[in-house]
């Protein structure tokens, strides 16, 4: 009997350092993500550097919705970041975050720059993933509207 209980209790300490380190992945991931976003929300602002200008001047947008797409990764990154303490909000930053993503690969498919898109999808991707490591950090959010 001794020796089961030792199983059993080895078993649980695997089962508790595995969630610690998806836990501290998904906690690195959020905190790179953040500022990620932040520096998105900077060089939308300050049309810097050159070479990304350059590729947004040619898909030919008004300078008011790189301002608006720079507040919205503003709020993703600060969101992101803010979710380091408090869970349900770096959970809503990251969805948050894929909705942004959608609409900038959007963006580039509506002006038929089949070349621009592919970076967009390739960090929507990873925010979805880091979206599913924080799924479960919503479920409060998700009761309050009674989900």
């Amino acid at each position: 009997m001794l020796r089961k209980d030792r199983v059993v209790a080895s078993s649980r300490r695997n089962e508790a350092s595995s969630v610690s380190f998806l836990q501290i992945s998904a906690r690195i991931l959020e905190a790179l993500l953040g500022v990620f976003s932040l520096y998105t929300a900077y060089s939308l602002f300050a049309q810097q550097p050159e070479g990304l200008a350059k590729q947004r001047a040619a898909l030919h947008f008004p300078r008011w919705y790189w301002v608006l797409a720079g507040c919205v990764a503003s709020i993703g990154g600060l969101g992101l970041i803010i979710g380091l303490f408090v869970p349900a909000v770096g959970a809503l930053a990251a969805v948050w975050m894929v909705a942004y993503f959608i609409v900038a690969t959007l963006t580039h498919l509506v002006r038929r720059d089949f070349g621009g898109f592919v970076v967009p999808v390739v960090f929507g991707l990873v925010f979805v993933g880091l979206m599913a490591l924080r799924w479960s950090d919503l479920t409060p959010a998700l009761s309050l509207i009674g989900r």
